[in-house]
């Protein structure tokens, strides 16, 4: 027996989606426009970190900051990657809480979008034409 899942992949992604798009460092990227499985499995264990108690020398900080520099990395087209990592060595260390406000703006952006039902899906009961009949609130029946 054989099932072919990437078939339905395919069939999960055939509308068009805009890009969406960041500057940073003097350059502008275009993301792809939607993330991995194991990108997101990968973003879902980053602790959570707010800019204003960002740390530069906790180094629990800077591993969270990694991780979300290669998220925004993964989520970038192979041929824009290379002018991503150059852009991470003109950012200063005291700008770095930038890249948490990147990863969340692209992690919005890909999840908020309308997913499209699979065609398998049940789209909920006919409509008959008829409208129901409300009764008065704590009646029950004629008078």
């Amino acid at each position: 027996m054989h099932v072919d899942f990437d078939a339905a992949r395919r069939a999960y992604s055939k509308g068009q989606i805009d890009p969406v798009t960041f500057d940073l460092a003097g350059e502008t990227f275009t993301c792809l426009c939607d993330p991995t499985l194991g990108d997101t499995f990968e973003l879902a264990d980053v602790p959570d970190l707010d800019p204003a108690d960002f740390d530069s020398a906790n180094r629990l900080h800077l591993a969270t900051i990694r991780r979300l520099a290669r998220y925004i990395r993964h989520m970038l087209p192979l041929e824009e990657r290379g002018r991503w990592d150059q852009a991470l060595y003109r950012i200063p260390l005291s700008e770095m809480p930038v890249i948490l406000e990147v990863s969340e703006y692209i992690t919005k952006a890909v999840t908020s979008r309308p997913t499209v039902p699979p065609t398998t899906s049940l789209r909920g009961r006919a409509a008959n034409g008829r409208g129901s009949r409300r009764k008065p609130g704590g009646a029950r029946g004629s008078r």
